[in-house]
């Protein structure tokens, strides 16, 4: 299933949590997780070509 998020042009520029960073808060987490997982893989991909 997709869910379609409506996104603005430009970030908020605020030094606090707007409402819509609250309101899109799952997907900065999922965009972070996404990119921790990315840095693994590429991490073990270098490792192997060292052996």
């Amino acid at each position: 299933m997709v869910v379609k998020m409506r996104f603005d042009d430009r970030a908020p520029d605020s030094p606090q949590l707007t409402s819509y960073d609250e309101g899109h808060l799952a997907d900065y987490l999922r965009l972070l997780d996404a990119d921790a997982d990315v840095y693994v893989v590429r991490s073990f991909e270098t490792a192997g070509l060292r052996i």
